[in-house]
């Protein structure tokens, strides 16, 4: 569901309005990279809404992801999440 949700999503130019959608169907499939992908790029399309809230709370989703190993995507979730609590 998660590849075909992307798939449609991104065809129809919607990605970035889908993401937090996505991620969370990586999520429930187990695919942790993928979901903590998307839920960066949901925490980047909040924050740019000024949703604060909500762009903090995908980018710890996206933490609570990723491995220590995942050093990029870690330091991009923790510099977003920074930058949205300003």
């Amino acid at each position: 569901m998660a590849e075909w949700l992307t798939e449609v999503a991104q065809v129809n130019g919607r990605s970035d309005e889908f993401a937090a959608v996505i991620a969370g169907h990586y999520d429930l499939a187990g695919e942790k990279i993928h979901a903590a992908q998307w839920y960066i790029r949901a925490g980047k399309r909040a924050d740019l809404q000024a949703a604060v809230r909500e762009a903090r709370h995908f980018y710890d989703k996206a933490l609570a992801l990723l491995p220590a190993s995942e050093h990029r995507l870690r330091w991009g979730a923790l510099l977003g999440r920074d930058e949205a609590l300003g």
